[in-house]
């Protein structure tokens, strides 16, 4: 199985000459990380990245000038340096909750090593749950249930792996199971995934460094979102998770008190 879709994927920003009457220190980028199926990974080729709206997103609102796609001139209130935010992702293709729980601490797939490896990383945005519901055998509520704490397990163990180093504050956020093709045509595979998503905002709730974000918009055929397979994405319905995912992100980060 190919592992594509892990690194940076940005435009760096035009740099400009700084005057020598400017009196700004750059501040450290703040890092996010992104790892999931092939939902994060971006299928299908070529892979367009939630993350790479996310990152643009997430820059534009803390300086707007530094929008790689805007033409407009970088105002001067604003100090020539690095974008504030930095995002990269793994995205395993077929990859479920339990495979990756199982390949936790592997070098090439593995969330831990990410986050030992990558000390500035604030927070750790995970999706997944698509290929769990799609290949259980088990569409009663105790199937759920079992899918559930190993996204829970996901969050706890990525916490868990960071906090004995003095890496500062490590947070995380599920995203809920989007609809699918296969979701409107099986009703209970549509329950299991309802209440996977209440219990990953239940779960959420009980710890502040966790957040939960509802899968911003629903499945429905031939609406641009959503690819022809009924399961992935289209390269608009990326953009827009990246782009609904970014206010909130950025009011997680500016919670965090950075080292």
């Amino acid at each position: 199985m190919a592992v594509v879709g892990y690194g940076r994927h940005k435009k760096d920003p035009v740099r400009e000459t700084p005057n020598t009457t400017d009196h700004f220190l750059a501040p450290k980028p703040k890092m996010i990380f992104c790892y999931g199926d092939s939902l994060t990974y971006g299928f299908p080729p070529p892979a367009t990245p939630y993350a790479e709206s996310l990152e643009r997103e997430l820059n534009n609102l803390y300086y707007p000038a530094l929008d790689s796609d805007s033409s407009s001139p970088r105002s001067e209130t604003h100090p020539p340096h690095d974008p504030p935010v930095n995002v990269q992702h793994l995205g395993i293709p077929g990859y479920t909750a339990a495979m990756m729980l199982n390949h936790f601490n592997d070098e090439n797939t593995g969330l831990c090593p990410v986050i030992r490896l990558n000390r500035t990383i604030s927070l750790v945005i995970i999706l997944v749950g698509t290929n769990d519901i799609a290949v259980t055998t088990d569409t009663t509520k105790d199937g759920a249930r079992s899918i559930l704490q190993n996204i829970v397990d996901l969050h706890s163990r990525a916490l868990e792996c960071h906090a004995d180093k003095d890496y500062g504050t490590l947070h995380t956020m599920a995203i809920g199971i989007p609809g699918s093709a296969y979701q409107d045509m099986t009703h209970s595979i549509a329950e299991s995934a309802t209440y996977i998503n209440e219990g990953l905002k239940n779960f959420a709730s009980s710890n502040s460094r966790i957040s939960y974000f509802d899968f911003p918009f629903p499945y429905r055929e031939n609406d641009g979102k959503w690819d022809e397979d009924g399961t992935h994405m289209s390269e608009e319905g990326y953009k827009q998770l990246g782009r609904s995912l970014a206010p909130q992100v950025k009011e997680i980060l500016d919670s965090i008190d950075f080292p």
